[in-house]
């Protein structure tokens, strides 16, 4: 083509495919992870469904927030599989997908948050109602959750278009603040329940406690751990290393979630 202008202007789309698709070699096990977790939880949930109908005399309703996680940690493995299989077929991000990516993951952390607050209150061991914690417990509920997605989209976001350290703080740290509130009402109503079953001499209820208590411990500080760790390889590694790296300490966080999990219900089993 001959012209006589001296520049032109071009405009397109570069699309880079690799030999299994359109995602990149850092996020392709990402996809793999997800389809692996979601038999592991929908095995884990129908043998938790079994187990509780066939020990239904000994069913509280804390068994039925156990499942509850479940099957939301199940759904979300799925429809973080189906995302990255969708982006890897066509190399475009599904809005509708991402948006119940998100919605899934942030409603899975806040009820596990809530799961451990209601277990370190006492609820099904030393009480069986929450009217005086309820109004409390559903706000700080609330504020997770928007917390949490705000966290989740800005991973999202990141993978689209990369986003500069102090917006990924920014969004960061609603979860963060609120993880910390909760965190706090956790131990010390685990600490207060601890001792109310030690003075009742109440010895099973309160060794069922202390095996969750060390559950519990184990898993906060390894998620800590991987925490610190990914801030520290965020400030001291240049910016497409972090990029890089993302997808592994999403790994980690799942997997100690998992284990901290199954953990717990394997100690509060029917």
């Amino acid at each position: 083509m001959e012209s006589q202008q001296q520049h032109l202007l071009i405009e397109g789309e570069i699309s880079f495919v690799n030999s299994y698709g359109f995602l990149n070699s850092d996020q392709y096990p990402l996809m793999q992870f997800y389809l692996i977790m979601f038999f592991v939880y929908f095995v884990a949930t129908g043998m938790w469904i079994r187990q509780m109908r066939g020990h239904g005399d000994n069913k509280i309703g804390l068994h039925n927030y156990f499942c509850l996680l479940l099957l939301i940690t199940c759904l979300e493995c799925a429809l973080i599989f189906f995302e990255y299989d969708s982006f890897n077929k066509t190399g475009k991000r599904s809005l509708a997908l991402a948006t119940f990516c998100v919605f899934f993951t942030a409603l899975r952390e806040t009820v596990a948050n809530l799961v451990c607050l209601l277990i370190s209150l006492g609820y099904g061991i030393v009480m069986n109602v929450l009217n005086r914690y309820s109004g409390k417990i559903g706000l700080l509920s609330f504020l997770s959750l928007i917390g949490s997605s705000i966290n989740v989209a800005s991973f999202y976001i990141n993978q689209h278009k990369a986003l500069s350290r102090s917006i990924k703080v920014m969004m960061a740290l609603p979860q963060f603040l609120i993880e910390v509130v909760f965190l706090i009402w956790i131990v010390s109503a685990l600490l207060r329940t601890l001792s109310y079953l030690k003075v009742k001499r109440q010895d099973f209820k309160l060794r069922v406690m202390k095996q969750f208590a060390i559950v519990f411990s184990i898993g906060v500080v390894t998620y800590a751990l991987i925490r610190l760790t990914k801030i520290g390889y965020e400030v001291l590694s240049v910016s497409e290393d972090s990029w890089r790296n993302e997808h592994k300490f999403q790994i980690a966080w799942f997997f100690t979630f998992t284990v901290t999990l199954m953990g717990a219900a394997w100690v509060f089993r029917p």
